[in-house]
C-alpha cells in the first residue's frame, strides 16, 4: 500500500494582479517547504494551514519539482510499475506550464536509462466535451474505453507511435498538441479546453519475462467561474463540460478518501474518471500537483484546491510490478488465432483477400476506361486534322494558280504600256471629237478602218483621217487594259484573302499539335500507373509463393503475422495495342512532316527561277488620252511568290 503523493506549486502574481489595487498576498509558504498558510476570506478571520508531502513557492523551477516529486516515480515505471503525474488546478494557475516542464525531463530520464531491449510507443489522447479523442490522428473521435478481465483499462484504435530517442518524442508531443483545442478567455489568453493524457508505453524483455508499464503525464482543464472568465456561447458549453468531469473526479476522490472506503466508487460516471481509474486506487504510483494562485483575488478558488488535493492525499494504492512469462503470452496469442477463432480468422483473410482483389480491378477498369476515352478523342482530332491538311493543299494548290495568271498579266500589261508608249510617241492626239460617217464606232481597229470613204482626199484630209484612226486603236488598248486591271485586282484580293487563311490553318495546326501531346503525355502517365500496379501484384505473388507454406508467424511484440495472398495482373495484350497505336500515330506524323517539307522545298525553288514581277504604275498619271482622265490611281498589290 502507498498513499497518492500530493504536491503544490505556488505561481508567481501576474502583472494585471500587481497593477490591481488593493491586491495581495493571500498564501504563505512556510520554512519547512511541505506546509503553507492561506488566510481565510473576510476580515477578523483567522488562516489556515495545509500539510502536504512537499510545496514549491514561485522560485522553484520545473526541474527541482521533477526531482523532488517525479523522478522516483519514471525509476519505478522502468522497472515495470504503472506511474502517474497529475496537474490539477483553477484556470491559469500554471498547470500546463509545469507538465510542458516536466514531460521533456521525464522523456530524457527513460531514454537514458532504458536497456536497449525495450521498446518505447507514444500515445496522446483528449478528454473534449466528455468525447475521447485522438490527438496523433484527428479523425479518431470518440473512442470507447474497455476495461480488461484483471480491471486494467485501454482504448481501443488508438494510436501508438514507436520512438527510438527523445527528439523523436518530443516531435510527436508538439505534433499532438497543435490539435488540442484551446482558447482566450478573460483569466488565460491560451486557456486549454479539454483534459489531455500522455502516455508513455515501456515494454521490456529480460530473459524469458516480458515487463510492460505506462507512465501518464495528465494536464487537466482548469475549475472555471463564469463571471470571472466571461466565456459565452461554445466557451460557456465547455466550460460546463470542464466542470462536471472534475465534479465527478471529485466524487471519486471524496469516495476513496473515505475511511472506511466507500462501496461504490463513481468511475463510470465520467470518461475522464474511467481514464484515470488505475491511477487512483489501483496498481499505479500517483503523484497529484496542486497549482494555486497566490492573488487575494482567487482566494475561494485557491482554499477549493488546497481541499481537494488534502482529500487526495488520504487515497492509497497498490502498486504492482506488469509482468508475464514470453512463452505464457506467445501461447495466448497462438491459441487466439489458432484455437477456437482459426475459421474466423481464415475467413477475414479470404475476406481481406477478395476486397483487396476487386479494389485492384476496379483500379486497373478505371484506367482502362480512361486510356479509351483518351484514344477516342485522339482520333477524332486525326480526323479533324486531316480535314484541315486537306483543306491547306486545296488552298495551296490555289494559290499557285493564281501566282501564275498574276505573272501572266502583269507580262500582258508591260506588253500593253510599250504599244502605248509608242502610240504616244508617233502621233499627236487632236483636240476636236471623233466624227463618226453615218455609223457608231465599236472600238475596233477592222471597223474604224471600213467607214472610211473609198474615194480619194486631199492630203491634209488623209492626214486627218489617219490621226483619227489612231486614237480609235488607242482607245480600243485602253479598254482592254481597263479589264485586265479590274481582273488583276480581283486576284489581288483572293491572294490576300487565302493567305490570311492560310496563317489561321497554320495556328489551328499548331494548336491540334500541342493538344495530340498533351493526349500522348496522358497516355503515357496512365501506363506508367498500370506498370507500377502490375508491378506491385507481381511482387505480392512473389511474396505469396515465399508464404505459401508458412501459416503465420510472431513479430517481436508477440503478434501474429498472416500473409495474404493477392492476384496478379498482367495486361500484355493491353500495352502491345498501346505500343502500335503509338507507332501509327508517329509514322503519320512523319510521313505528314516530309510531304510539308517537299512542298517548302518546291516553292522555294519556283520562286527563284520566277523572280519577282512586280509591274510599274508611275507613269499612268502622265498618260492623257483625249477627252479622258488616267484609268487607275491607286497602287497595286505586290504579288507574292512562293508559300
Amino acid at each position: 500500500m502507498e498513499p497518492v503523493k500530493v504536491a503544490v506549486r505556488i505561481r508567481p502574481l501576474t502583472d494585471q494582479e500587481q497593477l490591481e489595487a488593493g491586491q495581495g498576498v493571500c498564501v504563505t509558504e512556510l520554512r519547512d517547504g511541505c506546509s503553507l498558510h492561506v488566510d481565510e476570506p473576510g476580515a477578523g478571520k483567522g488562516g489556515k494551514v495545509f500539510g502536504f508531502h512537499k510545496v514549491y513557492g514561485a522560485n522553484d523551477d520545473n526541474k527541482k519539482v521533477f526531482s523532488e516529486s517525479a523522478l522516483d516515480l519514471v525509476e519505478s515505471c522502468l522497472q515495470g510499475i504503472n506511474a502517474t503525474v497529475l496537474a490539477y488546478g483553477q484556470t491559469g494557475s500554471g498547470k500546463t506550464y509545469t507538465m510542458t516542464g516536466i514531460t521533456p525531463l521525464v522523456l530524457e530520464t527513460i531514454f537514458a536509462n532504458c536497456p536497449s531491449t525495450c521498446t518505447v510507443q507514444i500515445s496522446y489522447l483528449e478528454v473534449y466535451n466528455d468525447t475521447v479523442r485522438d490527438l496523433l490522428n484527428p479523425e479518431n473521435e470518440d473512442l470507447p474505453i474497455r476495461e480488461a478481465q484483471d480491471g486494467a483499462i485501454h482504448v481501443p484504435n488508438m494510436t501508438l507511435v514507436p520512438v527510438a530517442t527523445k527528439a523523436q518524442a518530443l516531435h510527436v508531443l508538439h505534433s499532438g498538441t497543435s490539435y488540442r483545442a484551446t482558447a482566450p478567455t478573460l483569466m488565460n489568453s491560451s486557456s486549454s479546453r479539454s483534459h489531455s493524457i500522455f502516455t508513455i508505453h515501456m515494454r521490456r524483455t529480460e530473459g524469458g519475462t516480458v515487463f510492460m508499464s505506462k507512465c501518464h503525464l495528465v494536464d487537466l482543464a482548469g475549475s472555471e467561474r463564469n463571471k470571472k472568465t466571461g466565456n459565452t456561447g461554445d466557451r460557456f458549453k465547455e466550460s460546463v463540460g470542464i466542470n462536471a468531469g472534475l465534479l465527478a473526479l471529485s466524487n471519486v476522490i471524496t469516495g476513496l478518501a473515505k475511511r472506511p472506503m466507500a462501496v461504490h466508487i463513481p468511475f463510470r460516471d465520467s470518461k475522464l474518471t474511467r481514464l484515470l481509474q488505475d491511477a487512483l486506487g489501483g496498481s499505479s504510483r500517483t503523484v497529484f500537483i496542486a497549482c494555486i494562485s497566490p492573488s487575494v483575488s482567487n482566494q475561494d478558488e485557491t482554499i477549493s484546491t488546497l481541499t481537494y488535493a488534502a482529500r487526495a492525499k488520504k487515497i492509497t494504492n497498490t502498486p504492482v510490478i506488469c509482468k508475464e512469462l514470453l512463452s505464457q503470452l506467445r501461447t495466448e496469442q497462438e491459441g487466439a488465432y489458432f484455437g477456437f477463432n482459426r475459421e474466423t480468422h481464415q475467413r477475414d483473410q479470404q475476406r481481406a483477400k477478395e476486397e483487396k482483389e476487386h479494389e485492384e480491378s476496379s483500379e486497373v477498369q478505371t484506367l482502362r476506361s480512361k486510356i479509351s476515352d483518351l484514344q477516342e478523342e485522339l482520333e477524332a482530332d486525326e480526323g479533324i486534322f486531316a480535314e484541315y491538311l486537306k483543306e491547306t493543299r486545296i488552298l495551296k494548290k490555289r494559290l499557285v494558280d493564281y501566282e501564275a495568271l498574276h505573272l501572266q498579266l502583269s507580262e500582258e500589261l508591260e506588253k500593253a504600256y510599250e504599244k502605248i508608249a509608242m502610240l504616244e510617241e508617233g502621233c499627236q492626239p487632236a483636240r476636236t471629237p471623233v466624227h463618226v460617217w453615218g455609223a457608231k464606232e465599236t472600238a475596233d481597229a477592222a471597223t474604224c478602218t471600213s467607214l472610211i470613204p473609198t474615194r480619194s482626199l486631199s492630203p491634209e484630209k488623209e492626214d486627218l483621217a489617219e490621226n483619227k484612226l489612231q486614237t480609235l486603236i488607242s482607245v480600243v488598248e485602253l479598254q482592254g487594259l481597263r479589264e485586265r486591271e479590274s481582273e488583276f485586282e480581283k486576284v489581288a484580293k483572293d491572294n490576300y484573302y487565302y493567305q490570311k487563311t492560310n496563317k489561321k490553318l497554320k495556328h489551328k495546326l499548331r494548336e491540334l499539335t500541342e493538344e495530340r501531346g498533351g493526349f500522348m503525355t496522358k497516355i503515357e502517365s496512365l501506363e506508367s500507373e498500370l506498370r507500377k500496379m502490375t508491378e506491385r501484384a507481381r511482387q505480392a505473388e512473389e511474396k505469396e509463393n515465399r508464404k505459401v507454406n508458412d501459416p503465420g508467424q510472431l513479430d517481436t511484440s508477440g503478434r501474429v503475422v498472416v500473409s495474404c495472398d493477392t492476384s496478379t495482373l498482367r495486361p500484355a495484350t493491353f500495352e502491345e495495342i498501346l505500343n502500335k497505336q503509338r507507332a501509327r500515330l508517329q509514322q503519320k506524323e512523319e510521313e505528314r512532316r516530309k510531304q510539308e517539307e517537299q512542298q517548302v522545298h518546291q516553292k522555294e525553288e519556283e520562286a527563284k527561277t520566277s523572280g519577282d514581277m512586280t509591274p510599274s504604275f508611275s507613269h499612268w498619271s502622265n498618260l492623257s488620252m483625249p477627252n479622258h482622265t488616267p484609268c487607275y490611281s491607286s497602287p497595286v498589290p505586290t504579288p507574292v511568290h512562293g508559300y
